[in-house]
């Protein structure tokens, strides 16, 4: 499987141009649609891609092939979560990156987008299995946040966790059932 969830380099490179090129200024980049779209692959159950689709876009209006190429890439993540297939992201786990930050963003407004889903039920629990994207997402001025990504020892171990810390979210949200015996 490709390392982009399932999608080939003719299929990123449309997107990439999309995201990075035609988009509006004020919609997320492509890495931040990744983390928006890795959100939306761990929730219980994705909203529709009618309702999805103008929350990432925003007022862009993307031509015709975007939104299918979309909605593929995120039943593809679905899928390789539900496999336990583990997230690649399109960035350094770098906490000094940028491009971390954008993923973390596109992650984030997900998270604060369906706020009643991620933490109706064990608050506590989902804070801190979603602390290093809102750490890193720069969306929140806390003072707590701003010394985690200082202290370079923490915000190196956060940011390299990431990948495990959604397999985790998917398996909150995903309870593997055991056999009835």
């Amino acid at each position: 499987m490709n390392p982009l969830d399932g999608l080939d380099e003719t299929d990123i490179s449309r997107l990439e141009h999309f995201f990075d090129d035609e988009a509006d200024d004020d919609c997320l980049d492509f890495i931040g649609a990744h983390g928006f779209l890795s959100a939306l692959a761990v929730e219980p159950s994705p909203p529709p891609s009618a309702v999805w689709l103008p929350v990432l876009l925003g007022e862009s209006a993307p031509p015709k092939d975007v939104p299918p190429l979309l909605e593929r890439w995120l039943t593809c993540m679905c899928q390789q979560r539900y496999h336990d297939d583990p997230l690649v992201l399109p960035c350094a786990l770098d906490p000094q990156d940028e491009a971390l930050t954008n993923w973390c963003s596109g992650f984030m407004e997900v998270v604060f987008w369906h706020e009643d889903l991620w933490h109706d039920n064990a608050e506590a629990e989902l804070v801190e299995l979603t602390l290093p994207m809102l750490t890193f997402s720069g969306l929140i001025d806390d003072p707590e946040l701003l010394r985690l990504r200082r202290d370079r020892r923490i915000s190196r171990q956060m940011a390299e966790r990431i990948p495990d810390v959604i397999s985790e979210i998917y398996l909150f949200f995903h309870p593997v059932k055991g056999d009835a015996a």
